[in-house]
């Protein structure tokens, strides 16, 4: 029965951690195992790139910084060079972690670093003598140091740290430019944090020495050098590894880039997400518990421009410009009226975008939100520009409040208003549904309508209102095809939220035009027309206002 198996369960999970911590006591009593390295005080004045698992105070972590040690490589003679690295391993729960460093170079000088053992030469990380390293490779984790390796990281060493849900492997490449020493933070474990210094003329200013996942970046990442500066300061203090999304040519044309927020005044962007014609998308940070917020392209449309307002490193709104001189609203739509400005500009296309995603410790927000944003391009190709306040003619003036109870105040969620002119010139009308259910919302919830245009060309630029999740089925307006009312069904969030009790969400929702009703809910896979047996009479829906975050909707027309 079902008591029986919870209670084998539990016993399982007794004998596994007994099991570990008998593992962990035969490590630590270990005869050969000693702590090498003199104590420092101020690891913060260290100025070289930093691989950091620890968490912050904000965030979950399992790893916390408990001592720093410090070892000088400068009595070496001046032309030795290193020649090999030995790491030292302890067991912790299965995985195999590294709790000290043996550096040997080419005159005979030894430097051990953190809990070495003795006689673990088998894992020597060995090069050639005659032949000078050029990097230094980590792989780590919020566990610890998981690998390192001269001039590349092996797939076998990789493998024995695989990423999981919950932890990113991060991997980071260091040049050895004259290196005078090594620091290093420890637990009473493993090594926790390490950080290769270099002699004092040489300055770090690059990106690919910085820590990267899921990936070490194959393109060429372009930032601004203040937020360099913020993304290695970020890494010192804790594991916040960089990352990148890019465009994908293989998933086919990108037909809208949508930004991901709480929409609350601190909240800042917690996620991007791409869309393809072929129906694929590619997310980068947090997308759930969100409101999306959507810019759409045309085939053959390509982004030339990015405008950044941030406050410090954190990012609180985007704006793009594509090679069709189209500009997107400022998303999110309030825009913060203190911090920096940065725009960056290629010539030809910018191909993706970079940074670090991490928890701020001002924000209410319990998300990551992003930090440090820089884009991905042809390096010789972007330029950037960069004030200290907003420029005057890219402010802009909110759509009036439709006179309700706000729909933000909860925790750090917003409100975004959107409105939408209708005309005879939409040919096409489509909604946006829910594939996925969400923190607030369940599968099949419509959650927005994109209206197509016609033009000259075909079908123009589709003009959404309310958010885009995920696409539902096209219906096409015969021509003469007007569109009178709309019908919403609504209920609640999936979760009682006690001081909104008025508010709801968008169930599903039924166009009503002078020739038939289209309707989409949770009840139908695709959207359920009736023909009207005669044409209907009326005026017809001169504009729609959608007002909507993460957890409600307010739909009036």
């Amino acid at each position: 029965n079902s008591s029986y198996r919870l209670n084998l369960l539990n016993r399982k999970r007794i004998w596994k951690i007994g099991l570990d911590l008998i593992s962990i006591i035969r490590a630590l009593s270990n005869p050969d195992r000693r702590l090498h390295g003199h104590d420092i005080v101020t690891p913060a004045s260290l100025q070289s790139p930093t691989a950091n698992c620890t968490a912050t105070k904000y965030s979950f972590g399992t790893c916390r910084e408990l001592k720093q040690v410090y070892v000088s490589f400068e009595n070496r003679h001046f032309e030795s060079r290193l020649f090999d690295i030995t790491p030292s391993y302890i067991l912790i729960s299965g995985r195999r972690l590294i709790s000290g460093l043996t550096f040997r170079f080419s005159d005979g000088t030894i430097y051990d670093v953190g809990y070495v053992t003795k006689g673990n030469n088998d894992h020597a990380l060995q090069i050639a003598a005659s032949i000078a390293p050029k990097y230094l490779w980590l792989a780590c984790s919020h566990f610890g140091l998981e690998a390192t390796k001269i001039d590349g990281i092996g797939q076998p060493n990789l493998d024995y740290s695989t990423p999981t849900p919950g932890n990113l492997i991060a991997v980071t490449r260091w040049p050895f430019v004259d290196s005078i020493g090594v620091s290093i933070g420890l637990d009473a474990l493993r090594i926790v944090r390490i950080s290769l210094e270099n002699s004092k003329n040489f300055k770090h200013q690059q990106l690919e020495d910085a820590l990267w996942t899921p990936a070490y970046p194959i393109c060429s990442p372009v930032m601004h050098e203040e937020d360099i500066a913020a993304l290695y300061q970020l890494q010192r203090q804790a594991f916040a590894p960089a990352s990148y999304i890019c465009v994908e040519p293989k998933n086919g044309h990108l037909i809208a880039i949508i930004i991901c927020s709480q929409l609350g005044p601190e909240a800042g962007i917690t996620g991007i997400r791409l869309c393809y014609s072929t129906g694929v998308e590619n997310s980068w940070g947090s997308v759930d518990s969100t409101a999306s917020l959507a810019f759409f392209l045309r085939e053959g449309e390509s982004l030339t421009e990015v405008d950044v307002y941030k406050t410090g490193s954190v990012v609180r709104h985007l704006r793009f410009t594509t090679s069709f001189s189209r500009t997107s609203d400022l998303m999110p739509q309030k825009l913060t009226q203190y911090g920096d400005y940065i725009r960056y500009t290629a010539s030809r296309s910018l191909t993706g975008f970079c940074g670090c995603m991490a928890i701020s410790a001002a924000g209410a927000s319990s998300l990551k939100q992003l930090n440090c944003f820089g884009v991905i391009g042809a390096t010789s190709d972007i330029s950037i520009r960069s004030a200290s306040s907003t420029p005057a003619n890219l402010l802009i003036t909110n759509t009036p409040s439709l006179g309700d109870m706000p729909l933000g105040g909860v925790r750090d969620h917003g409100e975004h208003r959107s409105r939408l002119k209708i005309t005879n010139r939409f040919c096409s009308i489509q909604a946006s549904v829910l594939k996925q259910p969400s923190e607030y919302r369940r599968m099949g919830q419509v959650t927005g309508l994109l209206l197509r245009s016609e033009n000259e060309d075909g079908e123009g630029y589709p003009e959404l209102i309310g958010q885009w999740t995920n696409p539902g089925e096209i219906y096409h307006l015969e021509e003469g095809e007007r569109i009178l009312a709309l019908e919403i069904s609504e209920l609640k969030p999936r979760y009682r939220i006690p001081n909104r009790q008025g508010l709801s969400q968008v169930d599903g929702i039924s166009v009503v035009t002078n020739q038939r009703r289209i309707s989409w809910n949770r009840s139908t896979v695709s959207a359920f027309v009736v023909e009207t047996t005669e044409e209907q009479k009326g005026p017809m829906v001169e504009e729609i206002f959608w007002d909507f975050n993460a957890i409600f909707d307010r739909v009036k027309y």
